[in-house]
């Protein structure tokens, strides 16, 4: 097949000169608002590994439901706690199947902890860095995950 091409834009809309300032003015507009929405959403990105004698079902209970409750309580300027949990699978390896490669990927999950702004963060970290903070939640991390290899980024 092939396709010839023209110079003809009779099929495009007409705009006039005097319509593209205002045009382009809007365009700004949205991407000043994008920029800004993320500019002012700092996030905390953690790449967790559940402990090895766990299974995947026991580790995302517990996560979901014990631990997620604990850091929501202990966090209040969260605004934002997702999980997506990695399941490796043969896929990449030459085999058309999802079924795992083994039990001992590398990382389970990957956390996203959201603020609304800097100083949402800030109290996040004020929090964080309270003795008794830090042992309450090594105490209940301990029971599932494997918080030596966990690996947390700042994201913006």
């Amino acid at each position: 097949l092939s396709k010839s091409f023209t110079n003809d834009s009779s099929h495009l809309p007409q705009v006039a000169l005097t319509d593209i300032p205002h045009l382009l003015h809007s365009y700004v507009a949205i991407i000043i608002y994008i920029y800004d929405i993320s500019s002012i959403m700092p996030k905390l990105i953690a790449l967790i590994c559940k402990k090895q004698e766990i299974s995947e079902e026991d580790f995302q209970s517990y996560y979901e439901d014990k631990h997620v409750p604990l850091i929501k309580s202990i966090f209040p300027s969260l605004t934002g706690y997702k999980r997506t949990y990695l399941l490796e699978s043969k896929l990449l390896h030459g085999e058309f199947s999802l079924d795992p490669i083994n039990q001992n990927n590398r990382f389970n999950v990957i956390t996203e902890l959201s603020f609304d702004n800097d100083e949402g963060l800030n109290q996040f970290f004020e929090i964080a860095a309270k003795d008794n903070i830090v042992k309450r939640i090594r105490k209940d991390e301990k029971k599932f995950l494997d918080s030596i290899k966990t690996i947390m980024f700042r994201i913006d």
